[in-house]
């Protein structure tokens, strides 16, 4: 794929990890500045952007170093929606919660993703299926300010900046 071989796939992927150390690192500033929503419509915003780039790029250079774009993506979208969700799970629940978010999110989302995936990429070429996960990660986003605040959630961190 573009000249790249395992060891260049590898290094990626461990480029990938420590750059989302700093990430996670600033994550509880994120979250008091900002609410969540907004942190989880701008990570959806940069998982556009990194798609985007694998969708259109054909520079190898430019699809290893979009992981920077992955790696602060995938730490808001992580630690915004783990702290939503225990601010939406009652106390003596927020171990279920937490367990219903990952299955649901890891599980049935990942068994999802792998097959749609699977399903446009044997109908089109992976160009298609990265634009086409752009527009999915775009439209998403009005989503996530139509939800009907719920007036017995006081949390002073969920404002809508």
């Amino acid at each position: 794929c573009l000249g790249s071989n395992l060891t260049i796939l590898g290094f990626t992927l461990l480029l990938k990890s420590i750059w989302e150390i700093p990430f996670f690192a600033v994550s509880g500033r994120l979250m008091k500045r900002f609410s969540y929503r907004m942190l989880l419509s701008f990570a959806a915003f940069i998982y556009a952007c990194r798609w985007s780039v694998l969708g259109f790029s054909d520079n190898l250079q430019v699809l290893i170093w979009s992981q920077i774009l992955l790696s602060f993506s995938f730490s808001i979208h992580y630690f915004a929606s783990v702290a939503y969700v225990d601010v939406l799970t009652p106390q003596n629940y927020r171990a279920t919660g937490q367990t219903l978010y990952t299955a649901v999110t890891l599980g049935l989302g990942g068994v999802t993703g792998n097959l749609l995936g699977g399903w446009v990429l044997n109908h089109f070429a992976a160009e298609t299926m990265f634009q086409l996960t752009t527009v999915l990660a775009l439209a998403g986003i009005p989503f996530l300010w139509m939800e009907k605040k719920d007036p017995s959630i006081k949390v002073s961190r969920e404002k809508d900046i």
